[in-house]
């Protein structure tokens, strides 16, 4: 019995170490087949009627004997810690170094299994340049934390980004890019380049370069394009840009391709392309290298046409005209009567806002104390208290008055005006004639008298320096040393062929030309109106057949001065400056009396634009 519980002791001690130590359940399997070998070793007797053995020698014997019986087991069970056989006859590895490695194995491939094996694409948007070219290597990835590229020249290893471009710089022999991208952070730093593990990918992309040409050729630069303006015609075509790398240029041949106008700029480097006119020109430049490479290039060149300016008296501006701060149609200057107010009268095509008559332009011109309307030279009549006869247009303030025979008043109350063929002044020797209280001086016994006239009042009428006999215009074959042919009773010193102004001789039309300022004028009919305006209204004109301003402004005086015959008919009160129609008329009806021409009826309304 005594036994018995020694060896049940014994076991409870050897499955307590066991299981203290057993990292498996094979551990435990091992531990129980040994258990199962080991009971079958223990003999098991029974003494006595109790199964005891009472002999006391006995028992210590039995003890000895169940001490050495425990250290053999003992013995046994650590041979089979680290090596032992099973029933079968198979040995096994107790070795717990060992366990511990396949579990650290095991773990290892669970952590494997949390990261994905990246897909990486790398690109290049040419894999064939020439020599010297470049391209753009491209690459995207996904299920990536990091990229690094490698191989590959001009900076391109190193971290990249998980997707990007790069441009490759000038290559000259093929190369090969390669960039490694992977899905778990802590190989960002490994250095081995190769996908083995799953989770880096490694992509590839080669750029094949072609072979250095023999000859570069030369690269044409034939300048910018260029933007002149008329009247500037010409430019300069510039090639000195053009490079040539691998040598030397030695011409350069420009070509005209289009344009307006044929140009052909000579063969230098530098030429001149002249005459151009308005429009669009490209020309063309070849250089060619020493080697006999051509490079060519073109330009253009773009010809504006004239900036046409507009007009002082319609752009809007107040041109620094020293008389006001008036605006165009505003502006008196802008008028062809000076009179603002007029709006027939403005004109929009003038240039000059000073160009403002002197009556009317606010100034004393002839320092006399006087400006304008207060001034006589600015009246008709030479009266500035009569507001009837002020003539805003006269640009003279020192202007003779009309003559009394002239002046359209009866100044002698005898019930007869001026001169005239009929009904006239008999007083009025002519129109120049300033006194129409005059009498005819009688000669000769009662016998019939003889007015003055021109030729014999010992007067220059005509301002040409001559009198009288002296004057051609006086003799009927208009030589003045011809004294048989002088006519004293002759009432024109004009040298118009013995015609007399207003005398009672035969005459015909005196003029019949169209006249206005600006037009194309015939230049004898405006010197036959310019001598008749200074015998008829003193108008002081140079006699130089030229339709200016002056002669304008002395044809405005006259028709205000015969407006009833002249500007009524054609409804209009202000004067125009036109020689034409009832113009015509009156200086004929005045030049020849006898012709007695009626006022034309076929006239039409006056406009500004129009041509009357």
């Amino acid at each position: 019995m005594k036994k018995i519980i020694n060896l049940l002791l014994t076991l409870s001690f050897v499955f307590a170490i066991c299981f203290v130590t057993a990292e498996s359940s094979a551990d435990l399997g091992r531990l129980l087949s040994y258990s199962s070998s080991t009971t079958s070793l223990i003999p098991i007797a029974y003494a006595g009627n109790d199964g005891y053995d009472d002999d006391n020698d006995d028992n210590d014997d039995s003890d000895d004997d169940d001490d050495n019986n425990h250290e053999d087991e003992e013995e046994d069970s650590e041979e089979h810690d680290d090596n032992y056989e099973d029933d079968d006859g198979h040995e096994h590895d107790n070795d717990d170094d060992d366990d511990e490695d396949s579990n650290d194995d095991d773990n290892d491939d669970e952590d494997d299994d949390n990261y994905p094996k990246p897909t990486v694409t790398l690109t290049a948007d040419d894999q064939n340049i020439s020599y010297g070219s470049s391209t753009i290597v491209r690459w995207s990835s996904n299920e990536a934390v990091f990229c690094n590229g490698f191989d590959g020249v001009n900076g391109w290893a190193g971290s990249r980004g998980l997707s990007g471009s790069f441009p490759t710089g000038n290559l000259t022999s093929d190369t090969t890019y390669s960039i490694i991208c992977g899905s778990e952070p802590e190989d960002e730093g490994d250095t081995d380049h190769n996908d083995d593990d799953d989770d880096e990918t490694v992509a590839h992309v080669t750029v094949e370069v072609g072979s250095l040409p023999s000859n570069i050729a030369p690269t044409a630069n034939a300048g910018l394009d260029q933007i002149i303006t008329l009247p500037t015609n010409s430019i300069t075509l510039n090639g000195g840009g053009s490079t040539d790398s691998d040598g030397t240029i030695t011409s350069y041949v420009w070509n005209f391709i289009s344009g307006p106008s044929d140009v052909n700029p000579s063969d230098t480097v530098s030429t001149t392309a002249s005459s151009l006119v308005a429009g669009t020109y490209v020309f063309s430049l070849t250089v060619t290298d020493d080697d006999g490479a051509t490079g060519a290039d073109s330009v253009s060149i773009t010809v504006n046409p004239a900036v046409v300016s507009t007009p002082a008296c319609s752009d809007d501006i107040d041109n620094n005209d020293s008389e006001d701060t008036l605006v165009d149609e505003l502006d008196p200057g802008c008028h062809t009567d000076g009179n603002p107010s007029n709006t027939g009268s403005y004109n929009p095509n003038d240039n000059d806002e000073t160009d403002v008559p002197a009556c009317f332009n606010t100034g004393d011109d002839d320092n006399d104390g006087l400006v304008d309307a207060l001034d006589p030279g600015c009246h008709s009549d030479g009266n500035a208290g009569n507001p009837n006869s002020y003539v805003p247009t006269d640009n003279n303030e020192t202007n003779a008055v009309l003559t009394q025979c002239s002046d359209g008043i009866d100044n002698d109350n005898d019930g007869k005006i001026d001169f005239s063929s009929t009904n006239g002044d008999p007083n009025c020797d002519s129109l120049s004639d300033n006194d129409e209280n005059d009498t005819n001086t009688n000669t000769g016994g009662g016998g019939g008298g003889s007015s003055r006239r021109q030729c014999a009042d010992k007067k220059d009428n005509d301002r040409d320096g001559l009198t009288d006999k002296a004057d051609p215009g006086c003799h009927s074959d208009g030589n003045a040393n011809n004294a048989s042919s002088y006519v004293s009773r002759d009432n024109s010193e004009l040298n118009e062929g013995g015609e007399v102004l207003g005398a009672q001789t035969s005459c015909g039309i005196y003029v019949d030309k169209y006249l206005r300022k600006g037009y194309n004028n015939n230049v004898e009919t405006v010197k036959k109106v310019q001598i008749f305006l200074n015998n008829y209204m003193n108008a002081g004109l140079v006699v130089d057949g030229i339709y200016g301003s002056k002669t304008e402004m002395a044809v405005k005086n006259f028709q205000l001065a015969r407006k009833e015959k002249v500007l009524n008919p054609w409804g209009i009160s202000a004067p125009t400056g036109i020689f034409y129609l009832t113009t015509q008329t009156e200086v004929n009806n005045i030049m020849c009396p006898d012709l007695n021409l009626a006022i034309p009826t076929y006239l039409i309304n006056f406009t500004p634009n129009a041509i009357n």
